[in-house]
């Protein structure tokens, strides 16, 4: 586990196993805001907590979960592990998983960029009135819950699936594309959505 501080530290952090296999080890770190953390596993889990700095977490069937961060700049990679991020706010999220699922929900103001060639990326929260947010998958789906008040544009193309209707006016995902806000009245500046599936299919809801 990671958990951050208030003081200051310029020095990377990095923690490993030298040899290979299962539960060897595990390892708690507290560390200082600002640090620059690196957490890599071939198949154990990976967390970070409180970050105010940046991270990078790799693993190949690891999972991956950051939660509780805040103008933090965030990197995960992984082959079939999971990622999730919860509760994070101004921050830099980039994800990429090849058959992994990537579950991202409360982030708000933040500029999330998430592909997958083969999992399924779901989205859910209220991004703000600053948040850019891109999903890609090839052949998984996407799922997007955004509440209803929520000013979001979205521009959503599945190339081959066929997606759900949102539930208020709007963009049609599926096999539909555009870009335009999803709130009735007049259009103002809002968070932007870039939605591309390939072979998958598109969800969005407007709870």
């Amino acid at each position: 586990m990671f958990q951050s501080k208030t003081a200051m530290s310029r020095f990377p952090f990095r923690a490993e196993s030298k040899r290979a296999g299962r539960d060897l080890a595990e390892y708690s770190v507290l560390a200082p805001a600002g640090s620059t953390v690196i957490l890599q596993s071939l198949d154990g889990a990976l967390f970070a907590q409180g970050l105010r700095g940046d991270a990078v977490l790799e693993g190949a069937t690891s999972t991956a979960e950051v939660t509780d961060a805040d103008g933090a700049h965030i990197h995960i990679k992984t082959l079939s592990g999971s990622a999730r991020l919860t509760n994070i706010r101004h921050s830099r999220l980039y994800i990429s998983s090849v058959m992994g699922n990537i579950d991202v929900r409360n982030v708000s103001e933040s500029l999330i960029e998430a592909h997958s060639a083969s999992g399924r990326i779901t989205y859910e929260g209220d991004p703000g009135t600053s948040g850019d947010c891109k999903l890609t998958s090839h052949s998984g789906d996407l799922d997007v819950s955004i509440p209803a008040g929520a000013v979001v544009q979205i521009d959503a193309h599945s190339f081959t699936g066929v997606g759900d209707p949102p539930t208020t006016s709007g963009t049609t995902p599926g096999s539909s594309q555009g870009n335009r806000f999803l709130k009735p009245g007049p259009m103002r500046s809002g968070s932007r959505f870039v939605l591309r599936s390939f072979r998958g299919k598109i969800h969005l809801k407007r709870p």
